[in-house]
């Protein structure tokens, strides 16, 4: 279920938190790095959430 939370948080906003993978290259010809493409990596940590806060974030999605 929290996963489920997680994901459409992501959805909403995917560049929120995330940061360039630097250490990765584009090797996909369709998505040229020299026409701006760059690879991104973003991090979802699952913490523990109270019950309350639970129901609210089960509301708003």
């Amino acid at each position: 279920m929290l996963e489920s939370i997680l994901l459409k948080e992501f959805k909403k906003n995917p560049l929120e938190g995330s940061k360039k993978a630097s250490d990765l290259d584009m090797k996909d010809p369709r998505w040229p790095s020299s026409a701006g493409w760059e690879k991104r990596r973003s991090v979802m940590k699952r913490q523990p959430t109270p019950e309350k806060k639970r129901k609210k974030l089960r509301k708003k999605l």
